[in-house]
Parts: C-alpha cells; sequence; structure tokens
C-alpha cells in the first residue's frame, strides 16, 4: 500500500513581505503557465485552449459568459497580467499563488473570490494528489487560477462542448457553481478510495501484525485530517454566500443549487468521522491483537518451562553423584530416572490439555 502524497510549502517565505506582495509559495514547476477560455451562450461555444493576453483583453468586453483557465501559478508577471486585465484586487492575487490558503471567500466590489482545495484520488496507486484552485466569479466571466494542468473539470468542459444541461442555458453564476460542485463531488471519489483502503486494512490486520499496518492507519489518518481541514471551511462558505441575498453576483435562482452544496460538504464531513473513528478502532484492535499475540508466546514458553522445571530438578538431582545415593547402584537405575521423567512430562502435558492451556 502506497504513501499518501501531499504538498510541502512553507509559509515562511511571506515573513516581512508588505500585504499584496506576490510570493509564490507552493511546489517548484517547470511548466510554463498558460490560458485556455471558453465562452459561450445557448447558441454558441468557442474553446481556445491556446490562449493569449490579447485574447483575453477581448474577452473582458465579450457578451458571452467567458471561462478563463489559467494553468500554472508559479509565473508571478503571468498571474500579475491576468490581475490587471480582470482589474483583480492585490490581495486576491496575493492568496491565487499562495497555495497554503485555508478555503474561503471574500467579497470585492467587482466580484467574487473563492479559494479551495481540488482533490483527486489514483486508484491504480492508491495515492491522493492535491492542488489548489482559485475562483473568481466577475460580470459575464468566471477565473480560474490552479497549481497544474491536470484537474477534475473535465466533465463541465464536455457539458459545455455537448451543451448538456442547464450550463449553456445559464450565467456565469450558474457556472461558478457547477465548477465549485465537482469540486466538492469528487470528494467523495477520494473518501471512497480511502474506505477502499480501509476495508483493505481490516482483511489485512488479522493476518500482519506487523508494523506496516500501523504506518499505513497513520497515512490513511493523515489522510483524513487534510480532507477535514479542506472541507470543514466550506461549510462556512457556502452560508455566506446562501445568506446574502442581496449579492450583486450570484441570481437568487442560482442560490437554490448552494443547498446541495452544503448537503454534500456535511454528508462529507459525516463519511471523514465514521472513517476516522474506524481507523481509531483498528488502530486499538492492531495493539489488541499484538497482545494476544506476544500472550500466545508466552503462554508456550511458560508451558515449555513448566514441564521442563521438574525434569531440570530431577537431572539436577542424581547429578550431585554422591558416594551414598542409592539409585546410583542400581543396574538399571538411569533407565527407571528416564522412564519417570517421560511419565512426568506427558502427565503434564495432559493437565494442560484437559485445562485447555494447551
Amino acid at each position: 500500500m502506497r504513501q499518501l502524497l501531499f504538498s510541502n510549502n512553507k509559509l515562511s517565505d511571506r515573513t516581512g513581505l508588505a500585504p499584496g506582495t506576490l510570493t509564490y509559495v507552493g511546489e517548484k514547476r517547470i511548466q510554463p503557465s498558460k490560458l485556455s477560455i471558453f465562452s459561450f451562450n445557448e447558441q454558441e461555444l468557442s474553446e481556445n485552449s491556446k490562449a493569449n493576453f490579447d485574447d483575453l483583453s477581448s474577452e473582458a468586453e465579450n457578451s458571452k459568459v467567458s471561462w478563463i483557465n489559467v494553468d500554472g501559478i508559479h509565473e508571478l508577471d503571468f498571474v500579475k497580467k491576468v490581475g490587471e486585465i480582470f482589474r483583480l484586487h492585490p490581495l486576491i492575487l496575493e492568496d491565487i499563488v499562495n497555495t497554503t490558503q485555508r478555503p474561503k471567500l471574500e467579497e470585492y466590489e467587482n466580484g467574487l473570490y473563492v479559494v479551495l482545495k481540488m482533490i483527486s484520488y489514483e486508484a491504480s496507486e492508491q495515492e491522493i494528489d492535491t492542488e489548489q484552485i482559485s475562483l473568481f466569479l466577475g460580470k459575464g466571466f468566471v477565473l480560474t487560477f490552479q497549481e497544474k494542468t491536470a484537474d477534475v473539470l473535465e466533465p463541465i468542459r464536455n457539458r459545455l462542448r455537448r451543451s448538456l444541461g442547464r450550463l449553456r442555458k445559464n450565467k456565469e453564476d450558474y457556472l461558478f457553481y457547477a465548477i465549485l460542485d465537482v469540486i466538492i463531488r469528487n470528494y467523495f471519489v477520494v473518501l471512497e478510495g480511502i474506505e477502499d483502503q480501509i476495508n483493505e486494512l481490516e482483511d489485512w490486520i488479522y493476518e500482519d501484525v506487523s508494523k506496516e499496518v500501523i504506518a499505513d492507519i497513520q497515512s490513511l489518518k493523515k489522510a483524513l485530517i487534510f480532507l477535514r481541514k479542506s472541507v470543514l471551511p466550506l461549510r462556512e462558505l457556502v452560508n455566506r454566500v446562501e445568506r446574502n441575498l442581496e449579492n450583486n453576483f450570484i441570481q437568487k435562482k442560482t442560490l437554490l443549487f448552494f443547498r446541495d452544496l452544503q448537503d454534500q460538504i456535511s454528508h462529507s464531513m459525516d463519511l471523514i468521522d465514521t472513517y476516522r473513528d474506524i481507523l481509531n478502532n483498528l488502530h486499538d484492535l492492531h495493539i489488541s491483537l499484538n497482545g494476544h499475540k506476544m500472550n500466545q508466546v508466552m503462554k508456550v514458553l511458560t508451558v515449555v518451562s513448566t514441564i521442563f522445571i521438574p525434569l531440570t530438578f530431577i537431572a539436577g538431582v542424581y547429578g550431585m553423584n554422591f558416594q551414598n545415593m542409592p539409585e546410583l547402584t542400581w543396574e538399571n537405575g538411569y533407565f527407571f530416572v528416564l522412564g519417570i521423567m517421560a511419565a512426568l512430562a506427558i502427565s503434564l502435558v495432559f493437565v494442560f490439555k484437559k485445562r485447555s492451556w494447551l
């Protein structure tokens, strides 16, 4: 069973910097940042997977709904240029390039900013992969900023291409909801993967009480702690959207769909807490099985010692070879003592079996 992998980031890199200063905090990347654009309404769709900044400038004035996705936030000038085109606040840009952000929602004059964790599960490798994704909802557009190209948003792209469901018939606020919905629903895929690993551990733990089992339990616990930290703040995030009925960026009819997000978040939290309890029980069970195994070993050793203690005593007595020991002159004394020792050992084994000690 493979170790679950997570990013190692350093908040100390930002120590002493002024608010709004762009400093990338995250894993080192070498791939260049790139843009992709979906521009659509109910009748038309255009897709540009190799967009440039000139394309962005025209999208800012577009009457269609635009979804602009940025892959790679490690190139600060690239992110800054996108921010200038869409008039993003410097604090938003600062949060975008800091991948240690806690999930949150912030409202600005020109839009809503949301940051959360996008988590995926590779079943064949039994690995969890995570990255930060930032969303900005403005008038007529949605911006998404990702750490890397791979994501869980392909279902959204396919629905746009095939004109399936409500996406093409609604405005940017529904696209904003749909992206959040796919990200949060994918948490269940991750949780199902963790559940499969827990089931494997439950079967394995009775066969193997080695330290590897504890290592896997601790790895899964770490994954669940990370998931809990990623999911729990989303409750407040969605609550803020639902409570803000005066919001100028999300229509009232779209707010209804956020209630479903709340249900998904609550369900995810319930599963996380359930799996955490199961892992705690497995940990306790592992300790109990180890103790039971040790008791069995000690039991066998005690029985063996008990059998040989009287035999050792007899051997010790006749090993003294005093001159006046009458048995030493017996012709069959050696075989007689051996017989007594064998009979005593057999008797003890019989008693132990009768009392179910063996």
